[in-house]
Parts: structure tokens; C-alpha cells; sequence
């Protein structure tokens, strides 16, 4: 369309001007001494307008003849980079096919046409490490660095992450302590390095670092709880706090961070471990405490495996619990235990048939048959060992502490 509106417009303009000329030739006079020319003024205007196309088109094409070795550079340039461009592609296809060979190949052919071979560098150590080639692993990573020196961060956390890998687990940790000073915080690192301190078993080093990671999020809430109860109960647990004593322990204990002091399951794994430990009286203080905070069936049912030198007193804790927090399985259980510690076999006796009753978990069948070989009465503990065993008929729960307390006779 635009073509035939500057045709047309072209052939109008010649047609009035060939009327104009018609009408008025009019000429033009050109005299140079000893020389004179007239000419028609439409001729004239007409050579005039060839003269300018002619120079017009003169000068583009020198313009052209001197552009040409630029245009000739810019074309290889060009060239070059699609080059560049499929040779960075087949790489990565070769680390997605693990084609380990291929990949480390073509990621760093032509780099020297290539503006920004970072992630060629990042990608051919990976293949490298894959081949079982550290020491190119590391020349890779090292020429990524010396190329990109702003890309600092990113280079040393892919270098971590590669020490991680390969079983480097102290380099990793070293790298990553170094990155953390630099990037406080940036999530990756932190994430990276509790994974490194939970495979090195550090676990005060991860304790002192979870409050950055719950202000970074650095992992998803539940998996951060989990790694949460898990640090902290094995940092508690560690050889260096139990060997040295309760105090101290109990000193690291009361030094978490306050949610973490009132998570019933931080408490039932540090208790737990200091049981395994054969940390009785540490364990019964902290049970002791977090139950006269807050009721949790597994700390009760942790209570009464502790094994202290005033079961009597136990008992009386316990018995207020009952009153306070009702009849549980798990803390007729302990209670169960800790008559049986104290030599009032009968009274455990019936709190061993109690919890069984009530749906109470299975190790007080094997409990009750163990009292009751003590007691002489082989035959009934037979019964109990037995797994189709029955069970005492079920009595309705109660779940006021004082009727728990009708409820057991052998509990005054």
C-alpha cells in the first residue's frame, strides 16, 4: 500500500511537471567565458535531479566499501556466538544425560568467544567431579573465579556444594563458615552449612546457628522443627556436656532459647539420651520440671523409667499429677514403675493391670509378667508373655484426677 501511494505520488509530480513545462518551458543559461549553454528548464531539472542520484548513490557505496571489515568482524563475532551458543547447549544436554565426557567437552570448547562463561566453568567441574577428577574439579572452579570475581558467592557456594557432595565434608564446612562471614545472610549458605554440621555431628555449632535459620526460613516449618528438636536434643546429649556433669549440662539446658526449653519433644529427646546415658537424676529434673509446667503423656512415660534413690517421693509427685491431670495411661504406667522400684510389688501389681486395661502401651504385659515371676506366680506370668493373651476387662477412663484416684485403689 505504501508503494502505490509513493507511485502515485511520484507520477502526479511528473505530470505537472511535464504540463508546467509545456506550458512554460522557461531555460536556464549557463556561461563560462569564452562559453555559453541554455538549456530547457525541465532538462535541466531532470539532469540536476540524475547528478544527485548519482552522487547519492556514490557516496553509499564508498560508505559501504568502508564498513565492509567492521560488518565482516561483526559477522564472525556473530557467527562465533551461535557457535558458542549450541556448544553451551549440547554441554548441559550432556550433564542431564550424564554423558560426563561429552559434557566437559563441549561446555569448554570456544571459550574464548564466549562473553560470559560462568556457567560453563560451574557446569564442566560438576562433570568433572562426576568423572572422579578433582584436581579439574578445581582448576574449573578456580578459572570461574578469576574470570568473574563479583560472582564470589555464587562460585564458592557451587564449590561447597561439590566438597559436600564428594564426601569433603571438613572443606565444605571450612568454605562454608568463610562464606557465611561474607554473606551473613543468605539463606543457601546457612541451609548448606546446618547440612554439613549435622553430617559432622556438630551439633553446637548447629544449635548456635538455628536461630539464623529461622529468621532466614531456611528450610519449610516442619522440616525445621524436626532439625530443631533433633540439634538440640543431641547437643545436650553430647559426650563433652555429660561427661562433665549435670550442672553443666543443665547450664546448657537452660540456656536454649525459651520455646525451645518448653518443647515437650526437645525435652523428651534430651531426656531420653540421658537416660541412655545412665544420667537418672538429670533426667528426673528436667522431667520433673517441664511436668509441673505443662502435662505431656511421653515425659510422664519418660518419668518412670528414671531410676533415683527416693522412689517413695516420686510416687507422691506422680499421685499429684494424677489428681491434677487425670488418669493416663502413661503416667499409671510410671506410677506402675516406681511402686514396683520402691518394693510395693502388689500396688504395681494392680496399676500393671490398670494400664493394660486401659489400652496402656505393650511393655507393661511384659512388665506385669516380670512382677508377677518375682511374686511366684509363674503360670499368670506365662499369661502375660503370651501375645493373644487377654487383656483385664476395660473400665471407662477417668479423666477427673479425683475420680483417677477412686478409679485405682492401690493410689492413696
Amino acid at each position: 500500500m505504501k508503494l502505490l501511494l509513493t507511485a502515485l505520488l511520484a507520477l502526479g509530480l511528473a505530470v505537472g511537471f511535464g504540463a508546467l513545462a509545456l506550458h512554460d518551458p522557461g531555460y536556464v543559461l549557463l556561461v563560462r567565458a569564452p562559453y555559453s549553454v541554455q538549456l530547457p528548464l525541465a532538462l535541466f531539472v531532470l539532469f540536476a535531479l540524475a547528478a544527485f542520484a548519482a552522487l547519492y548513490a556514490s557516496i553509499g557505496l564508498l560508505a559501504s566499501l568502508l564498513r565492509a571489515p567492521a560488518r565482516f568482524r561483526d559477522w564472525r563475532r556473530h557467527l562465533h556466538r551461535e557457535r558458542v551458543q549450541l556448544q553451551t547447549v549440547q554441554g548441559y544436554a550432556g550433564l542431564i544425560e550424564g554423558d560426563w565426557r561429552k559434557a566437559e567437552q563441549k561446555l569448554l570448547a570456544r571459550l574464548e568467544h564466549n562473553q560470559a562463561p560462568l556457567l560453563n566453568y560451574l557446569g564442566a567441574a560438576y562433570a568433572a567431579q562426576q568423572r572422579g577428577d578433582l584436581g579439574r574439579r578445581d582448576r574449573h572452579l578456580d578459572a570461574a573465579l578469576a574470570g568473574h570475581p563479583r560472582q564470589r558467592l555464587a562460585i564458592g557456594l557451587t564449590r561447597a556444594r561439590l566438597h559436600y557432595q564428594a564426601g569433603e565434608i571438613t572443606a565444605a564446612r571450612r568454605l562454608l563458615e568463610r562464606l557465611r562471614k561474607i554473606a551473613p545472610g543468605n539463606a543457601a549458605v546457612a541451609r548448606l552449612l546446618a547440612d554439613v554440621y549435622r553430617g559432622l555431628g556438630e551439633w553446637r555449632a548447629l544449635a548456635a546457628l538455628l536461630p539464623s535459620l529461622a529468621r532466614l526460613r531456611a528450610f519449610p516449618p516442619e522440616d525445621f522443627a524436626a532439625r530443631e528438636r533433633q540439634a538440640y536434643a543431641r547437643y545436650l546429649s553430647s559426650a563433652p556436656l555429660l561427661d562433665a556433669g549435670g550442672a553443666k549440662s543443665l547450664r546448657a539446658f537452660y540456656a536454649l532459647p525459651p520455646a525451645a526449653r518448653r518443647d515437650p519433644n526437645i525435652i523428651a529427646g534430651y531426656a531420653a539420651r540421658l537416660l541412655k546415658a545412665g544420667k537418672h537424676r538429670l533426667a528426673e529434673e528436667v522431667l520433673r520440671r517441664a511436668l509441673a509446667r505443662e502435662w505431656d503423656a511421653e515425659l510422664a512415660y519418660l518419668y518412670g523409667r528414671t531410676e533415683t534413690a527416693f522412689a517413695g517421693e516420686q510416687i507422691k509427685l506422680a499421685e499429684d499429677w494424677v489428681r491434677k491431670y487425670g488418669s493416663h495411661p502413661d503416667l499409671t504406667l510410671t506410677l506402675a514403675r516406681l511402686h514396683r522400684r520402691d518394693r510395693q510389688l502388689e500396688k504395681a501389681r494392680e496399676l500393671f493391670a490398670y494400664t493394660i486395661a486401659h489400652g496402656g502401651r505393650a511393655e507393661a504385659r511384659a512388665e506385669l509378667g516380670a512382677l508377677l515371676e518375682d511374686l511366684g506366680e509363674h503360670t499368670a506370668a506365662l499369661a502375660c508373655y503370651r501375645p493373644e493373651a487377654d487383656a483385664a476387662p476395660e473400665e471407662e477412663p477417668a479423666t477427673d484426677g479425683a475420680d483417677a484416684l477412686a478409679v485405682m485403689p492401690m493410689v492413696r
